[in-house]
């Protein structure tokens, strides 16, 4: 910072008028006299208090009319430096205007306030609200009013021009004014300087200029210095990716100064371009997205991608393909550069339902097993006849009997070879394949099964009572399957036992068969059951029973009732 050495004395308050006593040196004249004091009701409040001279209080200003709003101004002689301020507001339509004018030796003449008017004809469009108006009375030490002239056209109005409390100082109260800034915009430009160039002016001299500076939330120590062209300049320091700078810009005359304009700069790594992917609603487990790599001065190495916070994943090339969750599914990818990460990319919103698996019951298998997997899941969309699954290499799907949209049972075998471990099940419907991992292969040594039989043999014609014993309790009331011509009675079943009634009809296929426990989830195995042949009755009669199995079996039934009716006598 450059300071000037200018000796200034600090002006001295005379006197100030805020209209809220009387209405004040002020008179109104003119075609319609239009200028009137008071409480506004259709502009904006009062600088201070809730009076001021306005054009008209209650509406729009007159047209085609040209009116005068003057202050008598007090001896100036004894001032060395005699200056006016006042605030000002308007809303002026173009084709009319605004202006002040002096008088001195009975002569009017206009009056420019200090650092001119915002246009060079004076007042018209609108104000940033309610301004400082500053007049340099010290070249006029015997003007003796000063008024301000309001003059309308004949195509309308608006509301109009308002002024409120005035104040004579002796001295300068003018503060320096900014005439043009030359800022930094957003840049790639990690390393800097960024320049910033300011070109002041004062009614006197501008004799020192500051900046106050944040990086992020850090201050920084900067200085500014005058050049030989009027500017003052200033070189910030480079900064890291993502940091936005604020800047205020003060000036000072050696005893007034004023912010005369702030600006604000981000330093950035560009983001890649907008992400594109599936539009409407998509039913599947993932989604592929890409985009465009980013234009930039900086190499990119790859990109990261999120959903909402969490990163995903880091990647090489601008697409990849993400699993779904059905909600909150929004992604945005940030490019990666040696220097970090950079902008993200606008939220990419994918509006998905994601079929799911939820169960498969049971969730374990054996080596050799034949099981009913039930399973179920959302938005699976299964129809019969078009559903397929596969589990991998030693495990067969025979058959897939659905039973409603989410929901199908499956007859599984796996094969005595088929090693422990996970087995990984897709399922194919007609909206798409689903994954899941829920089921596994156990070690073949725990397998469920039927392990003993008793009795183990059975006779043609019999009826007889059968106990098992598993590996495993079933999950609801079993089935017994013995084969062809052995019918299940009644059965029994408590933990892992099973009793069975069966009847052994004459003409079973004998020899040895196997005995299946199922109990709607898996198929116990293990033993066999033999038939026999039925005894041999005496006197040739055995042909006879062999011919006509119906006739054998009721000379069985009439033999066994002889043999109890003997055993009751005896």
């Amino acid at each position: 910072m450059i300071w000037l050495s200018i000796a200034m004395a600090a002006p001295i308050f005379i006197e100030n008028w805020n209209m809220e006593v009387d209405s004040g040196p002020f008179s109104s004249s003119g075609d319609t006299a239009q200028w009137e004091w008071g409480v506004p009701l259709v502009q904006p409040a009062a600088h201070s208090g809730s009076r001021v001279w306005t054009t008209r209080l209650a509406g729009d200003y007159l047209n085609d009319s040209t009116d005068y709003l003057e202050f008598s101004l007090p001896d100036l002689s004894a001032f060395s430096r005699p200056t006016l301020r006042f605030w000002s507001w308007y809303a002026i339509l173009p084709g009319d205007l605004g202006w002040m004018e002096l008088k001195e030796d009975g002569v009017w003449r206009r009056q420019d306030p200090v650092y001119g008017y915002p246009d060079g004809a004076g007042y018209f469009g609108f104000s940033d609200g309610w301004t400082p108006v500053i007049v340099d009375l010290s070249t006029s030490p015997g003007a003796t009013a000063l008024r301000l002239v309001f003059s309308a056209n004949a195509a309308g109005g608006d509301k109009g021009w308002a002024v409120d409390d005035w104040e004579l100082w002796d001295g300068d109260i003018a503060a320096p004014h900014l005439l043009n800034l030359e800022s930094p915009t957003d840049t790639e430009d990690l390393a800097g300087p960024y320049l910033l160039r300011a070109q002041l002016e004062d009614d006197v001299a501008v004799a020192a200029a500051r900046l106050d500076c944040l990086a992020g939330e850090s201050p920084l120590n900067l200085s500014l210095h005058a050049t030989t062209d009027g500017w003052w300049e200033a070189e910030l320091p480079g900064q890291l990716p993502d940091t936005m700078v604020r800047c205020e810009l003060y000036g000072s005359d050696g005893v007034n100064e004023a912010g005369l304009g702030d600006f604000s700069f981000r330093v950035y790594l560009p983001a890649p371009g907008p992400i594109s992917g599936p539009e409407g609603l998509l039913i599947a487990e993932t989604a592929l997205l890409s985009w465009s790599p980013p234009e930039s001065v900086h190499p990119v190495l790859g990109y990261s991608v999120y959903r909402g916070e969490q990163k995903l994943t880091e990647i090489v090339e601008p697409e990849v393909e993400l699993s779904l969750t059905g909600v909150d599914d929004d992604f945005f990818v940030r490019a990666i550069y040696a220097e970090g990460e950079g902008d993200p990319t606008e939220v990419y919103s994918v509006d998905a339902v994601v079929p799911k698996i939820l169960s498969l019951s049971p969730t374990t298998g054996w080596p050799g097993e034949l099981l009913h997997l039930r399973l179920e899941g959302e938005y699976l969309f299964l129809v019969e006849g078009q559903v397929e699954a596969s589990f991998g290499e030693g495990i067969t799907v025979t058959s897939i009997a659905v039973q409603d949209v989410d929901s199908a049972v499956m007859e599984v075998e796996l094969a005595e070879d088929r090693e422990p471990g996970p087995a990984f099940l897709v399922l194919q419907s007609p909206v798409g394949s689903f994954s899941s991992e829920l089921f596994s292969v156990q070690d073949e040594g725990n397998r469920p099964r039927i392990t003993t039989l008793s009795p183990e043999k059975v006779t043609q014609g019999e009826r007889i009572s059968l106990t098992m014993t598993l590996v495993g309790t079933p999950t609801a009331k079993p089935t017994v399957n013995l084969g062809e011509g052995i019918v299940v009675e009644e059965l029994s079943w408590e933990g892992e036992t099973l009793r069975v009634e069966v009847v052994v009809s004459p003409s079973a296929p004998l020899g040895l068969r196997g005995v299946e426990v199922d109990d709607g989830q898996r198929v116990y195995t293990g033993v066999e059951l033999e038939v026999r042949d039925q005894k041999v009755l005496p006197n040739g009669n055995c042909a006879s029973v062999q011919a006509h199995p119906v006739l054998g079996l009721l000379v069985f039934l009439g033999l066994a009732r002889r043999r109890r009716r003997e055993l009751v006598a005896s």
